[in-house]
């Protein structure tokens, strides 16, 4: 249960798990609750209610709760990540995408409705995964290079994958009015297609080296000076 998992965590990983999982633009939201959760759990003991943990996650929160995007406070976004976290929710994601394409047929489409961004960076990261190279690109980049950009050419697998060019549909507002939770929904539709690049061996480098922050040039703009602001109505 969540409240046996909290009982063992420390405040770096359940940290992590509400960054991870749900306040991933607000990291130093997820260090107050999860300092909060753990301080309160060491003093009372284990939590016996969802509605103790809320109110817990709530004062941690404090006024930046109005900040939060739509109706899920972000305490509530903390509890959800725990319930992800625990229940594999992303991995059965991955592994759902993985077998899906494994049966389909070629020229088969998989439809898939995400509605958190983390759902969505998964179906996005799976595509481009999959994508084919463009065709010569091969003869412009080395083969480490090409792995890294398309890690498809790297693998045996006969299969590509390509979204249809629909940018992802999201719901009508009649759809939103009948149902809320619809607001933050997106379709995606990919298509199984066979594969033409050609099998590349080679080692692709680590994350790390192939992004570099660059040196940003110096800040020139001058203070903003207002004169003669009329405070009357």
């Amino acid at each position: 249960s969540a409240a046996e998992w909290l009982s063992t965590a420390s405040v770096p990983e359940l940290a992590w798990v509400m960054r991870e999982y749900g306040l991933s633009r607000a990291p130093r939201v997820a260090e107050r609750v999860a300092e909060s959760v753990i301080q309160y759990q060491r003093k009372h003991g284990p939590f016996t209610s969802m509605a103790e943990l809320n109110k817990v996650c709530g004062r941690a929160c404090g006024n930046l709760e109005d900040l939060a995007v739509g109706k899920d406070t972000f305490s509530m976004v903390a509890i959800k990540s725990i319930r992800m976290f625990l229940n594999h929710e992303l991995d059965q994601l991955r592994l759902c995408l993985q077998g899906a394409f494994q049966v389909l047929v070629p020229r088969a489409r998989c439809v898939i409705i995400t509605f958190k961004m983390s759902e969505c960076d998964i179906v996005q990261d799976f595509i481009a995964s999959h994508h084919d190279p463009p065709r010569g690109l091969e003869l412009t980049v080395s083969q480490t290079r090409l792995l890294e950009l398309y890690p498809l050419v790297g693998t045996d697998l006969d299969f590509a994958v390509e979204r249809l060019k629909d940018r992802g549909r999201r719901p009508e507002p009649t759809e939103v009015n009948a149902n809320y939770r619809s607001k933050s929904s997106t379709v995606h539709t990919v298509v199984k297609v066979p594969r033409v690049s050609q099998r590349v061996t080679g080692e692709p480098r680590d994350v790390r080296d192939r992004f570099k922050r660059p040196e940003p040039p110096p800040f020139m703009a001058s203070p903003l000076v207002v004169k003669d602001i009329d405070f009357h109505v």
